[in-house]
């Protein structure tokens, strides 16, 4: 799981320039969508 957050976060921080926010959001998001996943 932490190896597709890591993927996920590189790749959307690939599509904006502040790459170390958007990679801080990247994770985060991922995170809260991953923890959803699993309450279901």
């Amino acid at each position: 799981a932490l190896a597709l957050v890591s993927f996920v976060a590189v790749a959307r921080a690939e599509c904006d320039d502040d790459e170390v926010t958007k990679t801080k959001k990247g994770v985060m998001k991922a995170i809260s969508e991953i923890k959803d996943f699993f309450r279901r």
